[in-house]
């Protein structure tokens, strides 16, 4: 049994909730209770009160998805009823961040180091590639013997700032020789894309000079998906040595031989299920056609329709507007669970239920998950004294991306996961 983080979302216990100074005041990594030990179904938690549904504590070697991060919780817990933890703290007045990483100055690094040991031609000295800020170290660092949020806090990744927001060219950085490249390598604009925009930042983790020289090469040897799309496949004679490893673990020109799943949301802001998923579905077309490949968007607003992309935020997020404007005097315990329950009963996701309540596919499961992430979205910016439908509409949608990939895609690609191999 392959075991998942919960649904992270405002119930505070797993987001890293910080005070305006930035001092983490729910540290909680939940290794002293039970005795260290974990165990489905908990309820005895020192600090927080499983307040709906039920959750297990994980981790230490009991379903351990995380080798040495400790215990941890799973809010999907294994009674099928999704939980809430809700904070046993008292918060003193004042205003409060929520903050969560999505994952690329995790991944990106681990990455970069690995074909860096397999091939040597990443880099000469580490500052040749990484921001003299995180150089130091940064090719032992992960995997290691830090959590996530022990590299973010102790300042050895950035959580955010992949990218230097200074563009190409600019405030005394290097310049690709060609304008219009410059200016395509600029900082994404907050207002049109602000997830990609989380990206960018000063401290960064990747020097401009990595990007420029990625861009350059791009542009001789162009792939065959982006920026154009031609045959799909990856470059046929890539020069940067980047671009070289690569292509060396590009799935483009190898086949499937049994059966395959494929499983993804198509809103997923870490992996990116256009590009991905359905660049290797067109290549494997045949496969598919076949029921050799299995294709899976477990995303409700979806559901591989690609012309809806992008619609996640805005649809939940005004569900949960429509209640709060609905019921300006209720109480927020009434308009969260409203709330939950609208999000649940929204008509366009009723062919994913058999009943009520209860999900006849993953994409089921998701609108489930989507509605707890919604509901305790919203008791938390209430209580933090949101008072504007508009304003929350925003904070849920931005509570839904913070948790898409991770764990809200990955619990419902787990249940696809299920009914796949059930056929075999």
């Amino acid at each position: 049994m392959y075991k998942n983080l919960g649904f992270a979302s405002a119930a505070l216990a797993l987001f890293a909730l910080t005070a305006p100074a930035s001092a983490s005041i729910i540290p909680d990594q939940f290794n002293s209770e039970n005795g260290g030990v974990g165990t489905l179904n908990y309820s005895g938690f020192a600090d927080f009160t499983v307040t709906s549904g039920s959750v297990d504590l994980i981790g230490a070697g009991f379903y351990d998805n995380f080798p040495g991060n400790g215990l941890y919780v799973d809010m999907a817990g294994t009674t099928g009823q999704f939980g809430a933890l809700t904070t046993n703290m008292v918060c003193a007045a004042g205003t409060y961040h929520v903050t969560l990483g999505l994952g690329g100055t995790i991944y990106y690094p681990m990455i970069v180091n690995s074909y860096q040991n397999s091939y040597g031609n990443v880099y000469t000295n580490l500052t040749d590639i990484y921001s003299s800020t995180y150089a130091t170290g940064i090719d032992k660092l992960i995997p290691g013997q830090y959590n996530f949020d022990e590299l973010f806090s102790a300042g050895k990744l950035p959580e955010f700032a992949i990218f230097n927001s200074s563009t190409p060219g600019t405030n005394g950085q290097p310049s690709s020789g060609i304008p219009a490249l410059d200016a395509a390598l600029a900082a994404p604009n907050p207002a049109t894309n602000p997830i990609g925009a989380l990206g960018f930042g000063n401290p960064y983790l990747f020097n401009n000079s990595l990007r420029i020289s990625y861009a350059l090469d791009a542009v001789a040897n162009p792939d065959g998906l982006i920026p154009s799309v031609t045959n799909l496949m990856p470059p046929t004679n890539p020069g940067s040595p980047l671009r070289q490893d690569l292509k060396k673990n590009d799935l483009r020109g190898w086949s499937p031989k049994a059966p395959m799943l494929m499983c993804g949301g198509m809103n997923d802001p870490e992996v990116f299920y256009q590009i991905n998923t359905l660049t290797m579905k067109a290549l494997w077309a045949q496969q598919v056609a076949g029921g050799l490949v299995t294709v899976v968007d477990v995303d409700p607003t979806t559901n591989g329709n690609t012309a809806n992309a992008g619609k996640v935020t805005t649809i939940i997020g005004t569900i949960a507007a429509g209640v709060m404007a609905q019921e300006p005097t209720a109480s927020a315990t009434k308009i969260a669970a409203d709330v939950q329950t609208a999000v649940a009963s929204y008509p366009a996701f009723a062919a994913y239920f058999s009943a009520p309540g209860v999900p006849n596919s993953p994409q089921g499961v998701s609108v489930l998950a989507y509605a707890s992430v919604a509901s305790q979205a919203v008791t938390y910016f209430l209580a933090q004294g949101v008072t504007s439908p508009t304003a929350m509409a925003t904070d849920v949608g931005e509570a839904l991306i913070q948790n898409y990939h991770f764990p809200l895609t990955q619990s419902a690609c787990e249940v696809a996961a299920q009914g796949f191999f059930a056929h075999f």
